[in-house]
């Protein structure tokens, strides 16, 4: 978090000032946000469609306003447009009425093949990205998005 100088009193002295939130900052909020998302870490045997598409759903909303306030540079807009595409595309795969129940695992691929195809996007665009801000601002996701699921 940068400081910025707001003001500056003379007699005694003193300085006031603004905390500023960096793009750094706001990552480290998106990543623990995300950590706690079992859609993207938790590596399960079975899903409830329902479940995943409301997940989902929350974790769009989250990256948009991680956006407000802040002048994220092109890179980092970049990496929330994908990150935004990639809900969106398992929301367009994972049809709510179809898949309105528990969806199990067959050895690593789930039963229903346009919810594993999803899953595996969804989860493979978070790990890209995540791996990529990562490296740029270094901070460190603290959970693994499993690659089989």
């Amino acid at each position: 978090m940068k400081k910025k100088i707001t003001g500056v009193s003379s007699a005694v002295g003193g300085i006031s000032w603004d905390s500023e939130i960096e793009p750094k900052d706001r990552w480290k909020h998106l990543f623990l946000f995300l950590e706690s998302k079992r859609i993207l870490v938790n590596p399960a045997h079975m899903e409830i469609a329902d479940h995943c598409i409301q997940s989902v759903l929350k974790i769009k909303d989250e990256l948009v306003e991680t956006t407000k306030d802040i002048d994220f540079n092109n890179k980092d807009m970049d990496s929330i447009r994908i990150l935004i595409d990639s809900c969106n595309s398992f929301l367009d795969s994972v049809n709510s009425k179809r898949n309105s129940g528990i969806i199990y695992k067959k050895g690593n691929a789930w039963s229903d093949y346009e919810f594993d195809k999803a899953m595996k996007s969804f989860r493979g665009s978070f790990r890209d990205v995540i791996s990529e801000v990562s490296k740029i601002h270094k901070i460190k996701f603290n959970k693994d998005i499993p690659f089989e699921y």
